[in-house]
């Protein structure tokens, strides 16, 4: 290591140095390395000499202009500065590669077009739809890919991790393949609102990513066949058999009181039931109002107007038992923490442990059915129970988007929707007979 420069440096110092007709510099007596140099025009600046670890020549690396950098500052910079070159690392083709990295970075990440995304979801009221997403994202997607500019992802990029997801699955003996096609869209549509943002309130912050021209995710196809048709429909037997047995020797009475709310209530979205506050819920006044914000329309609806659903005798008693339980939070249907709703998969394994019962169970197996089968369960039940197609749509907040609907249709068939209601009310009860089974005191999931 060199000796020490016989002079410290002082800002009184440094300014009474003169320029001369060539540049000159003086060492800081108190930094190895570092010099002030002095050129002739009259401007100082400081430098750090160095060795480089990755060349073996003399280096210089300039540290700012005087005083805009302090002398503490600049001797600061030239410790952090010979730690680097200590640890191998050559500061200025260091700062080389953070330049080109941010000039990455100001081109447009693959992880910052996916946030830029994120924020879009949660401008439009979609939050939890947002955090879906942005866990699929952290979980499947490494930091360093998301580091690399936006247009160097290929659909090879986006088929690898896909398969990634595919092969994790594969080990727990399962395909994997809706959790990868959903990664697929996610990816897809932050590429597609790009591609479309330089043409809306987006604009702006969308600027970095102008360059873009293609969504590679596009042309992929779906490993999933068939993946956004549903099949399953719960049949009148089956429902008997399912209504009168949640609640009394399977599911946690929160859960099975969801199941049975969901087809009382006319098969609503399982997000609209699931995260909905009590607060929506008019029991005595038999309308539950659900808010355009909370549902699938959201922000493209032509209106404001929420979605009633009629509240039948059977779901309000449903609804009291309940509030019995979950009564003292804000929600239907609580986490443990009672401060924000149940997820969607708590209600997917709760109703996957129902339909596959555990090895000391007596209880005979269930076909297997999600959530949303529900939904599509009641459509086509109400359709035996004698309703129109169309009453069946209203009840379950279809939009509708013929011209009629769309720009002369004001009538609400709230009317129709009550009467139509009190029919399904009737069938329900018909087919739910009453279970032979000792109805056992079911622990409370809350206190």
């Amino acid at each position: 290591m060199p000796k020490r420069a016989a002079t410290v440096l002082t800002d009184t110092a440094i300014k009474a140095f003169k320029p001369k007709p060539y540049p000159y510099r003086k060492a800081d007596g108190h930094t190895p390395r570092l010099y002030l140099v002095i050129t002739p025009s009259g401007v100082k600046y400081f430098t750090l000499s160095y060795e480089s670890p990755e060349t073996g020549k003399e280096r210089f690396k300039k540290l700012g202009k005087y005083p805009d950098v302090s002398l503490m500052d600049a001797r600061k910079a030239a410790g952090d500065g010979l730690k680097q070159v200590g640890g191998g690392v050559d500061p200025r083709e260091e700062a080389i590669r953070q330049a080109a990295q941010k000039q990455a970075r100001d081109k447009g990440t693959l992880g910052a077009l996916l946030k830029l995304n994120l924020k879009r979801l949660r401008a439009e009221g979609k939050d939890r739809y947002a955090n879906r997403v942005s866990q699929d994202i952290d979980l499947n997607i490494s930091e360093a890919a998301q580091a690399r500019p936006a247009d160097s992802i290929t659909q090879d990029d986006i088929i690898g991790w896909m398969d990634a997801i595919t092969a994790r699955a594969q080990e727990r003996g399962r395909t994997g393949e809706r959790s990868a096609d959903y990664l697929k869209t996610h990816i897809s549509a932050a590429y597609e609102f790009i591609l479309n943002a330089s043409r809306g309130k987006w604009k702006r912050r969308a600027a970095p990513f102008k360059h873009l021209t293609i969504n590679p995710a596009q042309r992929i196809e779906k490993y999933q066949e068939k993946s956004g048709v549903g099949r399953r429909v719960i049949t009148d037997k089956e429902f008997t058999v399912l209504y009168t047995s949640v609640g009394v020797d399977a599911l946690a009475p929160d859960m099975a009181l969801y199941i049975k709310l969901a087809f009382h209530l006319g098969g609503q979205r399982v997000e609209e039931l699931l995260w909905a506050p009590w607060a929506e819920f008019d029991i005595d006044g038999k309308v539950w109002a659900i808010p355009i914000e909370r549902r699938k329309i959201g922000s493209k609806a032509d209106h404001q107007e929420p979605h009633l659903v009629y509240i039948t005798a059977a779901a309000a008693k449903l609804l009291r038992e309940l509030h019995s339980l979950t009564g003292h939070t804000d929600w239907l249907f609580p986490d443990r923490t009672s401060e924000q709703p149940r997820t969607t998969s708590a209600l997917n394994q709760a109703i996957r442990r129902y339909c596959i019962p555990g090895p000391e169970s007596k209880r005979p197996s269930f076909e297997r059915f999600t959530p949303r089968d529900i939904r599509r369960s009641v459509k086509t039940l109400a359709g035996q129970a004698g309703l129109s197609k169309e009453i069946r749509d209203r009840i379950q907040g279809h939009a509708f988007s013929d011209v009629g609907s769309v720009n002369y249709d004001r009538y609400d068939y709230w009317p129709d929707k009550q009467k139509a209601m009190r029919v399904w009310e009737r069938w329900l009860n018909k087919q739910a007979k009453p279970a032979k089974a000792k109805v056992v005191q079911l622990r409370k999931a809350w206190s």
